[in-house]
């Protein structure tokens, strides 16, 4: 399975090593890249949200399955986001996961996507975001090896 997560921004500390273990955690199980996209400055608000996912969709291809993390998405809970990422890996599709900024996601990056996914109806700081989308694409590829990392109630 290809996976490309693509964000706005360096994460800051402590955010930094965060990601870089569930990173190295992912590789684990699949062919994962995570793609670090300029963030637009000094630009109106919606001139910077352009401008962020034009950049974000300038590293995705054609037939990548694109996933747009949005508070206006589609929610899932863990077992189905892995269903999810099993069927997306049956259908031989790379997927490429997009977090905007600050500001979020444009329009265009929405209709481009194939699926607009929320993680929560609560709005997540880009960096928490990056964290919380990391540690559910860990989860999902442990829950789909029946490893012991996630734990269901009785």
């Amino acid at each position: 399975m290809k996976i490309k997560l693509l964000h706005i921004g360096k994460p800051g500390a402590p955010f930094e090593a965060i990601v870089r273990e569930y990173s190295r955690k992912i590789s684990l199980y699949a062919d994962f890249e995570l793609i670090s996209v300029k963030q637009a400055r000094h630009l109106p608000i919606d001139s910077t949200v352009k401008t962020e996912s034009e950049r974000l969709l300038a590293n995705t291809e054609n037939r990548d399955f694109v996933v747009a993390l949005s508070e206006e998405g589609k929610q899932k809970n863990s077992l189905d986001f892995a269903e999810f990422l099993a069927k997306t890996e049956q259908s031989a599709r790379p997927i490429a996961f997009l977090i905007g900024g600050a500001y979020g996601l444009s329009a265009e990056a929405k209709a481009r996507a194939n699926l607009v996914l929320s993680m929560s109806q609560l709005t997540f700081q880009h960096d928490i975001a990056l964290v919380v989308a990391l540690e559910q694409i860990y989860r999902a590829m442990t829950i789909l090896r029946g490893e012991e990392y996630h734990k269901q109630g009785i």
